[in-house]
């Protein structure tokens, strides 16, 4: 899975029906059975992420109910800089996977993924120029804060040579 995905919520959904709840380990790695022949959603929510979400129809020819299927993939989570609101591309599953009769196994759709991935990458660029503007703007501030507060320093040590003086007189 990876770092990104290191301290993530794992919720695997039934239809509308919460089925586990699990949070990945230091390696961002995570392990769900799901059973056969259901639709599944596993959404992945972060603190200080965009959630993201992976349908799984579970559903194989009879022939192959008995038979145990493993599955690995990749998937990072976007920052969310400001907890902004999701965007609404973010609220469409990244992936969907199926059993192909081909694969004889289970495959996701590169067709609905790819343009899923164009989505967030344009929401990733998106992103990285409001953490830099953000960081732009918390710089400026911080630029201000010691200004004004060195400014403040000299008024102070000002006034102070003032009365110095006034009291050697």
């Amino acid at each position: 899975m990876g770092k990104n995905l290191e301290g993530a919520t794992i919720t695997v959904m039934r239809g509308n029906e919460q089925v586990d709840l699990l949070n990945t380990n230091a390696g961002g790695r995570f392990i769900v059975n799901l059973e056969l022949n259901s639709a599944y959603t596993i959404q992945y929510t972060k603190k200080g992420s965009f959630s993201k979400s992976v349908d799984f129809d579970t559903k194989v020819p009879k022939e192959l109910e008995g038979q145990i299927f493993s599955l690995k993939y990749k998937i990072d989570l976007i920052p969310n800089p400001d907890n902004a609101e999701e965007p609404e591309a973010l609220q469409k599953a990244v992936a969907k996977y199926t059993f192909s009769e081909m694969y004889e196994d289970f495959t996701y759709d590169p067709n609905y993924t790819t343009a899923r991935k164009v989505e967030n990458e344009k929401i990733k660029q998106e992103v990285k120029v409001q953490i830099e503007k953000q960081r732009q703007e918390e710089a400026k501030v911080s630029a201000k804060v010691r200004a004004d507060s060195l400014a403040r320093v000299n008024e102070l040590k000002a006034e102070q040579a003032k009365l110095l003086a006034e009291e050697t007189k």
